[in-house]
């Protein structure tokens, strides 16, 4: 190949990669509307390890929570709320010891036997027909008893389950009237024998164990007041922010304090 040809070549390959400035666009903004961006949300706006709830959400979760064990165990709606109470609202933790030995995990609960297979799973209204109440001592035309058979007449249920609604939350763990008697009075009992304030309450008392007594769920810490529950399944520390604008430490309760620890924080609220 001479020199000429050479030449050739090399003008020829030197034009094909020759570009005019008009033909490339290197816009330092990133691009036009239509290129693919990378957004980095802000701390506040990426989606939360946990779940804020409201009165109806709180509702619906504990409903769903007593369903599932409901149907895992085979049990009532009943039953299921009974026994997630009396283990936390941990399903795994009543799971485990109701198939290592569910008669005596219905013993601790207070709850009966449990249906037998020609008997309904629901509550039964444990009419008696005539009998002499055992707490008024009264012969009535009507009484009424749970599966333990202890019959006592619908005024004295009356009296005695408004007196145990209005000691407070303890309510949902009220025990038949008879002196050492462990069965457990179940809802059906509070909804037939009390006023419409006090079955209320009892609702409101029965909602509140869902939080009270679960290590899952916290309420809002907010010193003025909040009706937000939160949920978290999690073991790291970390900061919940609720709808009420309010920021709060779920290990301690108190308001944001990072990058303080709990401990810091415990000791300057002892001080002051």
């Amino acid at each position: 190949m001479d020199g000429s040809d050479a030449g050739s070549v090399a003008g020829d390959s030197a034009s094909e990669f020759d570009y005019d400035d008009d033909d490339v666009d290197f816009r330092s903004d990133g691009g036009g509307e239509d290129d693919d961006e990378m957004v980095i949300e802000p701390p506040e706006v990426r989606k939360a390890p946990y779940a804020i709830m409201n009165r109806c959400e709180l509702v619906e979760r504990q409903k769903k929570c007593v369903s599932e064990a409901a149907e895992l165990l085979q049990v009532s709606q009943e039953e299921g709320f009974v026994l997630l109470r009396s283990h936390a609202w941990d399903l795994l933790r009543l799971q485990e010891a109701w198939f290592d030995d569910d008669a005596k995990v219905r013993e601790k609960c207070g709850l009966g036997r449990g249906p037998t297979p020609s008997s309904s799973s629901s509550t039964p209204s444990g009419e008696q027909g005539e009998g002499t109440c055992s707490i008024c001592m009264s012969v009535k035309p009507e009484l009424f008893a749970l599966d333990c058979g202890h019959g006592f007449c619908a005024e004295c249920w009356v009296g005695y389950l408004h007196t145990q609604v209005d000691d407070g939350k303890s309510a949902v763990q009220t025990r038949c009237p008879q002196h050492k008697c462990n069965r457990i009075v179940p809802t059906a009992f509070f909804s037939r024998f009390c006023d419409e304030e006090r079955q209320k309450k009892y609702e409101e008392w029965c909602l509140r164990t869902y939080v009270d007594e679960n290590a899952s769920v916290k309420w809002c810490t907010n010193p003025v007041g909040c009706q937000y529950a939160c949920e978290y399944q999690g073991v790291d520390t970390l900061e919940i922010r609720c709808p009420c604008t309010f920021i709060w430490c779920w290990a301690c309760g108190e308001e944001a304090h990072r990058p303080a620890s709990c401990k810091t924080v415990n000791q300057w609220n002892v001080k002051n």
